[in-house]
């Protein structure tokens, strides 16, 4: 680059955060740094009053509403001839929650407002990210030059088949996500309970069970499931380095924007098995054979039967990650942000 921004990327979290928006922050910022600009992370408590940077590229809508707003009407006021430019990524709480037209037909107030602050923010940017293609479908045509698609990389997970493991008799299966009921987390739990008996497939799950009832039922699950361990929370590192020593991974949310662990088992090899939704769609395809529909307990357990009985159908479901996997690389990642930042310059 001829030309140093100064970026600021907001992050709707707590920057020590293991979730999903601080980790895509974390290495956005990374990547921009490398190309030479001068990145800063905020989250809602830190972002300066006063901002002074060529983007502020915002993560969730409706979190980010505030501040986004506020220096869309600060810039207006200062009448300055070089702009801030905005840029807000959509997360899967934004269009499968927050942006829902019937909203504005009930009497639910929150929803109302989250919906009119969603519209607001797009009105205010220069530039909607999202990081599947299947979420254009729920943005107004009018919002559509606006929208750009930028698919979430990932790193192979160095040496994880030496990674020291005590499953070696078990077919594991990682689920791989904080606990919450978007993410219908026991699904695969559940599933584990209706395999034949002779099955060897271990259930381990990851991630911290963000309220009481979530901590309940994964603790009850591992007392009375055998096939299911909850392992609690863990790093992003410690996460991947039981995600890549794994044979299965599945994915069972309702909803989802984009959820980085498609991208981080498919670049480490990992068979994926997912429930059928936008984000998934968007990112394996209508037709990968590892789909099952959201809430389908039975056919969840039919597909993980498979999987462990049928070694072509392992392999079907790996060969058919592995040819989504040149859309996950970090240097298209990075392209598509540099591009992002050269289409919006005025």
């Amino acid at each position: 680059y001829n030309i140093v921004m100064q970026i600021i990327i907001l992050i709707p979290v707590s920057i020590n955060s293991t979730r999903g928006n601080q980790i895509t922050g974390t290495r956005w910022a990374e990547m921009l740094s490398h190309m030479g600009h001068d990145v800063q992370i905020h989250d809602r408590a830190s972002l300066p009053a006063n901002v002074d940077a060529d983007w502020v590229i915002a993560l969730h809508a409706c979190r980010s509403h505030a501040a986004i707003t506020t220096l869309k009407s600060n810039m207006d006021s200062d009448q300055r001839p070089e702009k801030t430019r905005l840029a807000i990524c959509m997360s899967g709480t934004d269009l499968h929650r927050d942006f829902d037209p019937q909203a504005l037909a009930s009497d639910d107030q929150t929803a109302k407002e989250n919906y009119r602050n969603t519209i607001e923010v797009w009105e205010a940017v220069e530039a909607i990210i999202l990081l599947e293609p299947q979420g254009m479908q729920r943005i107004p045509a009018k919002f559509h030059d606006k929208c750009t698609v930028i698919y979430q990389s990932a790193t192979p997970v160095v040496d994880a088949a030496d990674t020291p493991s005590d499953s070696s008799d078990c077919f594991r299966v990682t689920v791989i996500g904080h606990l919450r009921p978007i993410k219908d987390p026991f699904r695969a739990a559940l599933a584990a309970k209706q395999l034949p008996t002779e099955s060897r497939i271990r259930i381990d799950q990851y991630g911290a069970a963000l309220n009481e009832e979530m901590s309940r039922m994964a603790t009850q699950q591992t007392a009375d499931n055998p096939r299911y361990h909850w392992h609690g929370e863990v790093t992003h590192e410690q996460a991947m380095i039981q995600l890549a020593s794994s044979d299965l991974m599945v994915l069972s949310s309702i909803n989802e924007g984009a959820p980085s662990v498609i991208s981080e088992s498919i670049v480490n090899d990992v068979p994926v098995v997912a429930s059928r939704i936008d984000a998934t769609i968007g990112l394996l395809g209508a037709d990968f054979p590892g789909l099952f529909e959201v809430g389908d307990t039975a056919g969840l357990a039919k597909i993980l039967a498979r999987a462990e009985s049928d070694p072509k159908f392992l392999e079907q479901l790996r060969s058919a990650g592995a040819k989504r996997k040149p859309l996950f690389s970090a240097n298209r990642e990075a392209d598509s942000l540099r591009d992002l930042l050269d289409s919006r310059r005025n």
